[in-house]
Order: C-alpha cells, then structure tokens, then sequence
C-alpha cells in the first residue's frame, strides 16, 4: 500500500512540475486506492475481491488473503 501512495505522489508531483497541474490530495487518495487494489488483484491469486468490496473495508480484504 505504500508503495501505491508513493507511486502516486511522485505521479502527482510530475503532473505539476511537467504540466503546470495542482495539488490534488482527493486524485492522489483515489489513485493510491486503485493501484493498491490492481497490485493485489494481479499478484495474489487468492484476492478476489471486487473495487467496491475493497473501497468499503481494505482491512479486511488484506487480513483474509494473509
């Protein structure tokens, strides 16, 4: 999950240094929460659980697959 949100930042901080953007903390959350979700989806074989299961509750969804 860490990884996603620093993936995201840094994605967030080229989008404004490179393309003039501004800082967008509501697109960084969703962004990071996505690319969590798609990480884990297509590393783990036993995550099957869908975006609006993980948007509810991620906790659960890391503590079953563990």
């Amino acid at each position: 999950m860490w990884a996603a949100t620093v993936w995201c930042i840094w994605d967030q901080r080229n989008h404004i240094v490179f393309r003039q953007g501004k800082v967008d903390t509501e697109e960084i959350f969703q962004m990071a929460q996505l690319k969590t979700w798609l990480w884990m989806k297509h590393r783990m074989n036993v995550f099957n659980y869908s975006f609006s299961d993980w948007n509810l509750n991620p906790l659960i969804c890391i503590k079953s697959v563990l």
